[in-house]
């Protein structure tokens, strides 16, 4: 909790959600009989860092999943300092993509987004903001990056970035939500600690820390990845991914 990467309680979740799902054999986690002392510390420090709560649905999303978080999730929900029903907001991109649109390109993800601040505004184009993409280069390095757009003047016609919105840059949250096979959205796939996207040798799917995506087919899971997620559409159509950000400690209307 006291490493400069942790910074709010969505990426210390995430950590221990993925430290969970890596070492979890079958469907039995390694921290069973811990979990009632993880808890109260993870409580005690959002008391004493000033942290925000964690969104309710960020982790009632994942409370049935089956690769061994144990009753964490649960214990988690039952206590009223680490979740909320109303201090944070959900905000979807405003487009859907492949994989490879995704990570393969260099563009913008989009989100419409305005603070109750911003009570008159008359500039074209919807109030909102930009996750600016680098492009991965497939191999398993640095090259793929994701950053907030801050500078107004690099903003397209449809879209503009406030200057009280800078807020967001130590107040967002980034996930995924995903449509597989059977057009389900499983909602908030974290990502946090999954370094960067990259392709297999075969080029058949990206991979992005547990996430295995198959652009088409009946995808199986690769060599040595068991216990891990794959998601993949028919054989003439291929799984969709939306970036979503849960935005803490600021107000939209």
């Amino acid at each position: 909790m006291e490493s400069p990467l942790v910074r709010n309680c969505y990426v210390f979740y995430d950590a221990v959600y993925s430290w969970l799902f890596d070492k979890a054999i079958d469907s039995q986690t390694p921290i069973d009989s811990k979990t009632g002392n993880f808890i109260e510390i993870f409580s005690n420090h959002i008391s004493r860092s000033g942290w925000k709560p964690l969104a309710r649905e960020y982790i009632k999303h994942k409370k049935n999943e089956y690769f061994g978080l144990g009753d964490l999730n649960k214990k988690i929900l039952r206590n009223p300092k680490l979740v909320t029903d109303s201090e944070y907001y959900r905000i979807r991109s405003t487009t859907e993509y492949n994989p490879d649109e995704l990570f393969a390109r260099n563009h913008d993800i989009k989100f419409k987004f305005r603070q109750d601040s911003i009570t008159n505004c008359n500039k074209q184009g919807d109030c909102g903001f930009i996750l600016r993409v680098t492009a991965a280069s497939g191999e398993q390095d640095d090259s793929f990056n994701i950053q907030l757009v801050i500078d107004p003047n690099l903003y397209p016609p449809d879209i503009h970035f406030h200057r009280e919105s800078l807020l967001l840059a130590d107040n967002v949250h980034f996930a995924l939500d995903i449509t597989d096979d059977e057009n389900t959205t499983v909602n908030t796939r974290p990502v946090t600690w999954y370094s960067k996207p990259y392709r297999d040798g075969t080029n058949k799917y990206w991979c992005w820390g547990a996430e295995f995506f198959y652009m088409k087919g009946n995808g199986r899971q690769p060599p040595g990845s068991r216990y891990k997620t794959v998601w993949y559409r028919g054989s003439n159509s291929t799984v969709r991914i939306r970036p979503v950000v849960y935005c803490f400690g600021i107000h939209s209307e």
